[in-house]
Parts: C-alpha cells; sequence; structure tokens
C-alpha cells in the first residue's frame, strides 16, 4: 500500500517542527535513517519492514506528486498549518545527503543525486524543477513560513545569503546543503563529546567557540562518527554543523546517558550516626565525589533550608542581566558585560592586577572577600557576607575593546564573539522591542559586510546600526550572518507589556551574598526533573528576595511603554509616577521626548 504524499508531508512536518522547539533552530537533516523513523511514529498509518522500503515509499510519494501536477507546486503556507511543500525539501535533502564526496558538494553531483531518486537522469532540472521555483520553496517558502507567520512557535530555519560573497548567481546547492549536516546517528553520540569538552547539557554556546573545542577531539571515534569528521572537517559545513551542535546542547534532553556511576554509603565505626558516602564507576572509587558534594553544600545559618552549589572550579563567572537585575552564571564574560568574578582568594592578587590593567573598562574594579577571612592585599577591598571562605569576588565592566596582549589568566574566562549584538531595548533573552532593536558589533577582521535575513549590508566601523538597517528594529525574527562565520538570531516583538521580572540568580543586595531573605517552595515539593542548577542554589528551590530598586534598563522600557500608551491615547503618563524620576536617566528620557514625536525615533536618535 502507497502512502500519500500529503501523509509523508504532514509526518515530516510533526517530526521537525514542534511546539517545544518554540525559538529554537531546526535542520531538515532528511536522511535515510530520519525517513526511517518518520516511518515508524505512532501517527504514520503504515510501518515499513525496513529502512530501504521507507525511502523508496517516501520517494515514490513524492515523484507521484510531482507528476501528477506537472511541476514542483508552490502554495502560499497558512498559519498552524504544515506546508504542502515540506516532503519536496525534505527529497532535496535526501539527495544532498547522497551526493558522492567526489568532486564534494558540486552542483553537478547535487542535481545528478536528486535526478536519480526522481527517475529523470536526462534533465537539466529534475521534472522542471527550475531555479527560481527552487529558491522560493526555500525562501518564501520554508523561511517565511517558520519564520514569520508561525513566528517561530514551532521552531526556526537559518538559510544562507542570495548569494555568496563576490558573485552575482544565486545558490542553489547552498539551501539544502545547509541542512544537511549531522545525522541523527551522529548527534547520539554528542553527549560524549560534551562530557570530553567540559560542556553543560543546557548550555549555550558560540558556534566558533563549539568549534575550538572539537577540532582537537575531531579524529576520536569514540566521539565522531566518520561522516561526522567529514562535516565537521569541511569548510563549507563546519559551522553550520555547529549550529546544529548548539542547539542539541541548548536542548539538554537526549536519550543517550553521559554515563553510569553507582552511590556507596559507609557508617563511621567511632561515630554510627555519621554517614561518608560517593560515588563508583565500576569498581572505582571517584576520590573527588564525596556525600555533601551529592546531597549539597551545608546550609548557612541564614539561609535554612536551602541547598547550596559546591565550589570546584578555579572560577565563576557571573554576568549581570540588565533587565531583571540579577547575576547569571555564564560560561564566558563578554565586552560590555557587567561581570562578578569568584575565584579562590589565592589568586586573588594575581587576577585583579590582570582585570585592573587588561579587562576592566576605566580600570574600575571592586573586589569583595567573605567575611571573616583575612583581608588580601588590596587596596579597598569590601566583605561581603555568604561569599564561602577562603573565596573573593571581583565586580567590573569588561571593555568594549580587549587587548591582543590578554593575560593567560583572563582567556579561559573571556570570549569576544565574531558577531555581538549592542544597545537597544532588550526585554529578554535575544527579544528586543519594536523600534528600539539592537546595534550589530561586527569583530570578525573580514566582515566588511553582513547578512541581515539574507540581504548583504555593508559594515560601517564595525557597526551595522538601526538607522542604516531599518530591519533591526521591525518586529519578527531576524538572522544576521558572515559568511563563513557565525550567525545570530534574535527577535523583534511589538508590545505593551513587559515581562514578568523573575529572580532565581546570584542577587548582591546590600552587601550579603546571597541575600537574608527567600522566597520560593520547600524543595521536598518538587520533582527531581524541575531543579536545575542556576548560581550557588538550585533554583526553583529557593529564589532570592530582589532588590526594592529597579534595573536602569527595565526603567528604560516601562517609561518606552508608557509613552507609547500616551501617543495612542492608551494610558496617560507622567514622569512623576516614577520612583525614580531624579536619576539621570529619566531627565534624559524627559528632554528626548516632544510633543507629536514617535517615541521610537526620540530614542533612535540618542
Amino acid at each position: 500500500m502507497e502512502m500519500p504524499y500529503k501523509t509523508w508531508n504532514d509526518a515530516i512536518g510533526r517530526y521537525f517542527f514542534r511546539p517545544q522547539y518554540a525559538g529554537q533552530r531546526v535542520f531538515l537533516t532528511v536522511d535515510d535513517d530520519t525517513v526511517w523513523k518518520i516511518s515508524q511514529g505512532n501517527d504514520f498509518p503504515l510501518r515499513c519492514a525496513h529502512s530501504d522500503h521507507a525511502v523508496q515509499a517516501f520517494v515514490a510519494a513524492v515523484r507521484d506528486e510531482l507528476c501528477r501536477h506537472g511541476a514542483w507546486s508552490f502554495e502560499t503556507p497558512r498559519e498552524g498549518e504544515y506546508p504542502l511543500f515540506l516532503g519536496f525539501l525534505a527529497i532535496q535533502v535526501l539527495a544532498a545527503f547522497k551526493m558522492r564526496e567526489e568532486p564534494p558538494w558540486s552542483a553537478t553531483a547535487y542535481w545528478g543525486r536528486l535526478g536519480e531518486l526522481l527517475g529523470d537522469t536526462t534533465s537539466r532540472r529534475p521534472l522542471g524543477l527550475e531555479e527560481n521555483r527552487h529558491q522560493a520553496l526555500w525562501r518564501q517558502g520554508l523561511d517565511y513560513w517558520a519564520n514569520d507567520l508561525q513566528q517561530g512557535r514551532w521552531g526556526t530555519v537559518s538559510l544562507p545569503p542570495y548569494a555568496p560573497r563576490g558573485k552575482q548567481r544565486r545558490d542553489h546547492v547552498g539551501l539544502p546543503k545547509s541542512q544537511a549536516l549531522l545525522t541523527s546517528a551522529d548527534l547520539t553520540l554528542l553527549p560524549r563529546f560534551y562530557h570530553a569538552a567540559r560542556l553543560q547539557p543546557g548550555e549555550d554556546v558560540d558556534e566558533a567557540f563549539l568549534l575550538e573545542q572539537i577540532q582537537p577531539l575531531l579524529k576520536k571515534s569514540s566521539l565522531f562518527r566518520p561522516h561526522a569528521q567529514r562535516v565537521l572537517g569541511d569548510d563549507d559545513r563546519k559551522l553550520l554543523a555547529c549550529g546544529q551542535i548548539r542547539e542539541h546542547l541548548r536542548r539538554g534532553h537526549w536519550d543517550e546517558p553521559m554515563g553510569k556511576a553507582r552511590l556507596w554509603l559507609a557508617t563511621d565505626e567511632h561515630a554510627p550516626q555519621r554517614w561518608d558516602g560517593g560515588l563508583m564507576v565500576g569498581n572505582q572509587v571517584l576520590p573527588e565525589i564525596r556525600l555533601p558534594e551529592i546531597l549539597g553544600k551545608a546550609t548557612y545559618s541564614y539561609a535554612s533550608g536551602k541547598t547550596f552549589r559546591p565550589l570546584h572550579a578555579r572560577y565563576y563567572v557571573t554576568v549581570r542581566d540588565a533587565f531583571h537585575g540579577r547575576w547569571e552564571e555564564r560560561r564566558h564574560a563578554k565586552p560590555g558585560d557587567e561581570v562578578l568574578l569568584l575565584t579562590p582568594q589565592r589568586e586573588v592578587e594575581l587576577g585583579y592586577k590582570h582585570i585592573y590593567y587588561y579587562v576592566a573598562a576605566e580600570e574600575d574594579v571592586t573586589l569583595y572577600y567573605a567575611d571573616g577571612s583575612n583581608a588580601p592585599p588590596v587596596h579597598d577591598a569590601t566583605t561581603l557576607r555568604g561569599l564561602p571562605q577562603g573565596w573573593c569576588a571581583l565586580q567590573f565592566h569588561v571593555r568594549a575593546e580587549l587587548s591582543a596582549a590578554m593575560p593567560s589568566w583572563c582567556r579561559p574566562w573571556l570570549y569576544a564573539p565574531p558577531l555581538q549584538l549592542l544597545g537597544g531595548l532588550r526585554l529578554a533573552r535575544q527579544t528586543w522591542m519594536a523600534g528600539a532593536g539592537p546595534t550589530v558589533l561586527v569583530r570578525a577582521p573580514d566582515g566588511t559586510t553582513v547578512y541581515i535575513d539574507g540581504f548583504p549590508c555593508t559594515v560601517v566601523g564595525r557597526h551595522v546600526t538601526p538607522q542604516h538597517v531599518p530591519s533591526l528594529e521591525q518586529p519578527g525574527r531576524h538572522t544576521v550572518q558572515i559568511e563563513g562565520h557565525s550567525w545570530l538570531q534574535f527577535q523583534v516583538i511589538d508590545t505593551g507589556v513587559l515581562p514578568e521580572r523573575m529572580i532565581a540568580g546570584w542577587i548582591l543586595q546590600d552587601q550579603g551574598w546571597p541575600s537574608l531573605e527567600w522566597q520560593g517552595t520547600a524543595s521536598d515539593s518538587l520533582s527531581s526533573t524541575a531543579r536545575r542548577i542556576q548560581g550557588p542554589v538550585i533554583s526553583d528551590q529557593g529564589t532570592q528576595e530582589t532588590s526594592t530598586a529597579i534595573p536602569l534598563q527595565r526603567r528604560w522600557l516601562t517609561l518606552a511603554v508608557q509613552l507609547r500608551g500616551e501617543r495612542t491615547g492608551k494610558q496617560a503618563f507622567s514622569f512623576a509616577q516614577t520612583d525614580h524620576a531624579s536619576h539621570p536617566l529619566v531627565q534624559q528620557m524627559q528632554q528626548m521626548v516632544a510633543p507629536r514625536r514617535p517615541w521610537c525615533s526620540s530614542i533612535a536618535k540618542h
């Protein structure tokens, strides 16, 4: 029994695009194994006995659909429905996976494989797939449907620029090639690589950084299959594949475990009420992991019942979220970030000098040390309650331009990405307010042109601003890309409601670390899946009370929303309504706003 094309088309849609992938990048990686898995879905009406049978059935369904319509039909997609061209795109990616290694990724190899699949080896383009229709299926079809019409609610897609730099002809083969990356079998092994590279589930790292971690490990067959080694060693595909790995790491839930260990427990013969314990792998005891580390740090007197995260690394990087006013742990600090760096006191003297001279903006560094510890040999050091004994915290802003002669002590926790979004009014992670979008900072040495939503834009003074590219502050999902380098995705939304302010990070309040007051649900009422380590406390087990001061970024956003409401007659507004009307930022906003002037244009000029 043959399955109709629409059955395959919708099954492909359900496999790749789901509500749980909202805001995440989706890659249409359709190889033989993926077609087989799709055919084994619970909602698929007929199970194929073998993967070859599934591929044959899928190809036959596409071929019959093309012959029935006489062309690669393109119907305008509709919101909330899977578009009818997903099967057409899937067979193009399948052809890209079947391309011969010699010559690699050539146009001849791609069109030849597609023709073989569809049984048309005599035509220049299989079954009349002319180039304009090929582009439309991907750009006006998939890109528009996933990113604009659906607003990324089932996942987003990233496509290559219209034409490679320095070329006038459009890149047709690059479209399916951008999806023919790591297979499901390759992804299954990735947790082993994460463990070797010390990457944490749920972590978000840049593609360029991932590539640095991959290169020294790429030849290890226990971490990467031969296909993955070819893809990650190919200059045309390696950064695209790193984007795929980035999303896989961010999702942080995989079928394969990263390893297995057994818990061991013992009692002290001299103190029967005292327990000891740890972890074992096989018959080998892991000496660095003991029972306190498994069950959590001992509670502090001012945080009764809260389990703290043990500290083992040489440093911990936290970056201040300007919107929420909290300190969030990150792998790296970036230029422009406000940072609180935790480090052992034995290293603080050297670290303070390096940060002061090479990293901190205006050479401004504040040093905190644990209450009850000996003061470090640094002028104006301040005690901070809540820091673990023997630890210090360095607070500073990272300079916008970092020196090439960066000391080795700073390099592990500092990273200057090729692309960075700055300024504007940010509502949430990678989300800006309409009319106040970000500026793109380009650090790549050859970054004279960037592609924004597929269109080339000239870089002026290493920046691309909303004034030069208005789409940066227009509602929708946007992609910024440098050819041969990593890319960024962000969204701009038109809203008059600010998201709820949530506090679940490391809060610095009244010289207390963490703060004295806590709020949240008791730990014994939470399931194990509800707990995630964030900062020194397991989040959802207790959140720290915030300071009464409203972060400046949120004040900007509040003012912007109120001003826009006044312009549309929805809400009366007076600067006297805010408790911080005397703040210079509020005074500046007051001077900027003139009658009958749009709030967004007033902000943009400053």
